[in-house]
């Protein structure tokens, strides 16, 4: 019995190995980086953005701009795409840049967006963009920045930052990981938000070090997430903590996004977040989605509405879950605004409506609570 513990993970690390060993082959000679000579101090936030979610791109620009610019030296946002590919709203968006600090833009080579897009997974999206983004860093530390998160503090960045100086550690993120074998016993840190140590992992790993792998680690299958491998080789990890009330990140939104367009998942049974994309896109500069499916939820309570030209159920989402994403919604506006204008009320309401008495906003109390109209 107990041989058998530990053989059946040792076979399907294995087997899984064996699987993706074809990717692997795939993608290690996609990107590289060279260690780092004299790191500047500060601070380099990198976002791996989506052309076909360009206005999520310039929705998060907008907060970026208003980031408090202590320690912060640079912003690049790395496109899965070729630079001819590149949305016209990005490149406005450069152009017209007021931040913090200089704003950079890279673009997928021609065998980096053609490899990428063969293979489809969001996964190679997304830790070959990081690590193009820390490739290009001049600076000691990198903030790795998700496109679909949402810094309403804009002492957010330079604060994470700063408490990863004072840590000392390699990687610093916002809470532990948890999941696919990892448990809280090897201490290993969430990706996204995460301060990573630039200097120590240009002059320690490659950049396909970053990547997934499938390993065995005391007795137990463990498929480690983009950059947790990575960690799992280092010395130190910390956490620092982000209050609710600092950043609005909704759940797995790419994730879901890409698995909807794709066709890969009917989103039927997913507590998804998909219908905060209208207003993420209506404030990047594209209020298409949110005028449709405005006018779509004005029909009726039904149990389903077209978005991105596929048909998204909605009817199985619980009135909380409602009633959590107006919250979140309403503190973007707010952080933006001051209030949410009068296209993003009109959509707000059918929130409302299937939240029912789950809503809070306007009845919570607390640090937390986000106050109506």
């Amino acid at each position: 019995m107990r041989d058998s513990v530990v053989i059946l993970p040792w076979v399907r690390t294995q087997y899984k190995r064996a699987r993706r060993s074809p990717l692997h082959a795939s993608i290690r000679g996609l990107t590289s980086w060279t260690p780092m000579q004299s790191p500047e101090e500060g601070f380099t936030v990198v976002v791996g953005c989506m052309h076909r979610l360009a206005p999520l791109a310039t929705a998060n620009l907008r907060f970026l701009e208003a980031s408090e610019p202590e320690g912060l030296r640079e912003i690049i946002l790395v496109f899965d795409c070729v630079e001819s590919d590149l949305p016209a709203t990005v490149k406005r968006a450069r152009d017209e840049w007021d931040g913090p600090a200089p704003l950079r833009i890279i673009c997928y080579s021609d065998r980096q967006a053609q490899t990428a897009s063969k293979i489809n997974w969001g996964w190679v999206y997304s830790w070959l963009s990081w690590s193009i983004g820390v490739g290009a860093a001049s600076t000691r530390h990198v903030l790795l920045h998700d496109l679909d998160a949402f810094p309403v503090d804009p002492g957010l960045l330079s604060g994470q930052w700063r408490r990863a100086v004072e840590s000392g550690a390699q990687f610093t993120g916002v809470r532990q990981y948890s999941g696919n074998g990892v448990d809280a016993s090897m201490n290993l840190v969430t990706t996204f938000e995460l301060v990573l140590d630039a200097a120590y992992v240009r002059e320690r790993f490659h950049p396909f070090d970053a990547f997934n792998k499938i390993r065995m680690v005391n007795g137990r299958y463990i498929d480690f997430d983009t950059f947790l491998h990575m960690q799992h080789r280092s010395p130190s990890r910390a956490v620092a903590p982000v209050a609710e009330t600092a950043l609005v990140h909704p759940s797995q939104l790419i994730c879901h996004y890409t698995d909807f367009i794709s066709g890969r998942d009917d989103m039927k049974h997913k507590a998804h977040n998909l219908m905060m994309l209208p207003y993420f896109a209506h404030i990047g500069s594209d209020s298409s989605h949110i005028r449709s499916a405005t006018e779509q939820l004005e029909r009726g309570p039904g149990g389903s509405i077209m978005l991105f030209d596929r048909e998204l159920p909605i009817a199985h989402l619980a009135p909380a879950h409602w009633a959590w994403m107006e919250k979140q919604i309403q503190r973007m506006a707010l952080a933006i605004r001051g209030a949410a204008d009068d296209l993003t009320e009109a959509y707000l309401k059918h929130f409302v409506e299937r939240a029912g008495d789950a809503r809070t906003v306007g009845r919570e109390t607390g640090e937390a609570a986000v106050p109506a109209r």
